[in-house]
Parts: C-alpha cells; structure tokens; sequence
C-alpha cells in the first residue's frame, strides 16, 4: 500500500458537513474530492498502485476510480464523510 500525505479537507466536503443536518455518503460534491485524491495521490491507486483518472465510463454511467476508505463504511459509518479516511 501507498503511503499518501493528506492534503487539507476540500471546501465543497467541509460546508457539506458543517451545513447539513443529517450529512451523509450522497452528496453532488463528489467530483471535487475525487480532483482532489488524484493530486494527493499523484494519479496512483494507495492500493493496488495502478494509474487513477477522473474519467468517467459512460457505457457503465459511472466513474473510472471509485473513492476508498481506508476505514470501511459499513463497518465506521461515523468515518465516511472524513477526508483523511479517504
């Protein structure tokens, strides 16, 4: 696994979470932390340490690279919406 200095928490995710009772999982501003884990990470995967993009696959209607946790969802759902557990 790939060692990843985290960046500070994109602005779109901190007024998400600061503004939004009830903030969860499924929010539009996706795009910009996905931007943002591509730099972080300088276009490797943390795990497999293969190419990463932001493309999406519009056959399948959905992104390339899909945003890991390193901690769970499921099994930390408190932990989703932190960006160093991205």
């Amino acid at each position: 696994m790939k060692y990843i200095i985290k960046a500070k928490e994109p602005k779109a995710l901190r007024l998400y979470t600061t503004t939004t009772p009830h903030a969860n999982y499924s929010f539009s501003a996706k795009s910009e932390i996905r931007e943002n884990l591509l730099l972080e990470q300088r276009g490797i995967c943390a795990y497999c340490v293969q190419r990463i993009s932001v493309d999406r696959d519009e056959e399948l209607n959905r992104y390339k690279t899909e945003i890991e946790h390193y901690k769970s969802q499921d099994a930390f759902p408190g932990l989703a919406l932190d960006y160093k557990n991205s």
